[in-house]
């Protein structure tokens, strides 16, 4: 075979990012200007900019890493091998618990969710069940591996990119740039906030249990798997800003302390900008976004999980067809 056929049938960059930016955006995203409204929008812009750049440099040295081993190494095995059985010990049950509580929060959490749509379309259906099946399904298209996934997370990633912008592309428009931009209040500062919001921002930005499926899935093709780790984590870092900008640009600073007092969820932060929202079924729309948003970073969780899993146990990652 040939390297202009072997290359023809490398799958496109395009699968591998939004395989990065559906596992890195998810619902959490709306918590995004609560969390950064004490260091506000100076500090928050910064602080993204430097923790997707830290981010994005840590997965490629991950990435030029693992080429260095055979298809289907991760973290057990370059940590194995690196720095030993005792370090490689520690880092497996920090990646499992890490990622494991992740598992369990998106199914605990999402269980109900699905059960009350299963349920308004006429399917009743238990809590237990909606949990149950929901986890079936992802543990299928997990199973039929990173294919069947980019799939389905490019599915995911185009619905949110297009509801955001129906539901808050308007807020654009209406950007208050002097409240955005304004200084500290006299005798405040901005930067022991932004301390705070720091490991927040590195959080944000976390996709790095998927490296290793990219790997087997681009054959070792260092320049497509580059590509797809910048495309995935600079859109991610886009739809944060357009986020932030949307928000932060039409609630003054002040208007915070009472969002967080409330709870600081989504549905109070949509409260507070009810005023400046001009769309209709708002409700709706904002529940498809999270079942989109859900489902998308279940899914590169569990991938990055058994990924992981998968190379402890000596499983391998089995090569895939595009």
């Amino acid at each position: 075979m040939t390297d202009i056929t072997l290359s023809r049938r490398q799958p496109s960059v395009w699968w591998g990012a939004m395989i990065i930016c559906g596992t890195v955006v998810g619902a959490g995203m709306f918590t995004l200007p609560v969390v950064m409204a004490g260091a506000w929008f100076g500090w928050a812009l910064l602080l993204l900019l430097v923790t997707w750049g830290a981010m994005l440099l840590s997965g490629l040295l991950f990435m030029r890493t693992s080429l260095h081993y055979p298809q289907g190494s991760g973290y057990d095995t370059l940590t194995k091998d690196l720095l030993g059985r005792g370090w490689a010990t520690l880092n497996g049950l920090s990646i499992l618990f890490v990622l494991g509580i992740l598992t369990y929060a998106y199914i605990s959490a999402s269980g109900p969710v699905y059960q009350h749509s299963l349920n308004q379309v006429g399917l009743p259906i238990s809590t237990a069940g909606a949990k149950i099946a929901l986890t079936l399904c992802v543990a299928a298209v997990v199973w039929l591996g990173t294919t069947g996934v980019s799939r389905l997370m490019t599915f995911c990633v185009l619905a949110k990119i297009l509801l955001l912008i129906l539901l808050f592309g308007g807020l654009l428009t209406q950007v208050n740039l002097p409240s955005l931009f304004a200084s500290a209040p006299e005798g405040e500062r901005y930067w022991p906030y932004a301390l705070g919001v720091l490991p927040f921002c590195l959080a944000s930005f976390g996709y790095h249990g998927n490296i290793t499926g990219l790997v087997s899935y681009y054959n070792g093709n260092k320049q497509h798997i580059t590509r797809a780790l910048l495309l995935g984590t600079l859109l991610s870092l886009a739809l944060y800003l357009f986020w932030i900008t949307c928000t932060m640009g039409n609630l003054p600073r002040t208007a915070f302390p009472a969002i967080v007092q409330q709870g600081g969820d989504i549905a109070t932060l949509m409260a507070a900008l009810s005023e400046h929202l001009h769309v209709n079924a708002l409700a709706l729309m904002m529940s498809i976004f999270s079942h989109f948003a859900v489902i998308a970073s279940f899914l590169g969780v569990t991938a990055g999980l058994f990924d992981f899993i998968a190379d402890r146990l000596g499983w391998g990652i089995p090569q895939l067809r595009a």
